[in-house]
């Protein structure tokens, strides 16, 4: 038997002796792994499932307060109509539509002056 042959028979007995032991632990580490993972991602689940119900209950309580305080805020209990909001939406100054906006209005002030002139 050679040196070479020799160090093969040993390589090939420590991997049988310990590999085994180690693949097995390795397995076992790799099982206990996949389960916390596992139960990691039902408990957020879980958690995501809660937040629902919250945010749900939430909006119903609001929803609640809504229908008894605004009608009585508001005076709407002897039938009074309630107040609505309109949003004043006013175009942006370089926006295409207020460009627009800004020429129609100097031609048709300049329309008005031509006809005063013609007029006079």
């Amino acid at each position: 038997m050679g040196r070479e042959n020799l160090g093969k028979v040993i390589r090939e007995f420590f991997r049988d002796v310990f590999g085994s032991r180690l693949a097995a632990r390795l397995d076992e580490e790799l099982m206990r792994t996949r389960e916390d993972c596992d139960q990691r991602i039902v408990e957020y689940q879980h958690q995501q499932a809660q937040y629902r119900m919250e945010i749900e209950q939430l909006k119903a309580k609001i929803e609640k307060y809504e229908m008894v305080l605004l009608p009585m805020v508001y005076g709407n209990l002897g039938g009074k109509k309630q107040p609505t909001f309109e949003p004043v939406i006013e175009p942006d100054p370089d926006s295409w539509a207020a460009i627009r906006a800004r020429h129609e209005k100097q031609q048709r002030e300049e329309a008005e002056l031509e006809k005063l002139a013609s007029k006079s």
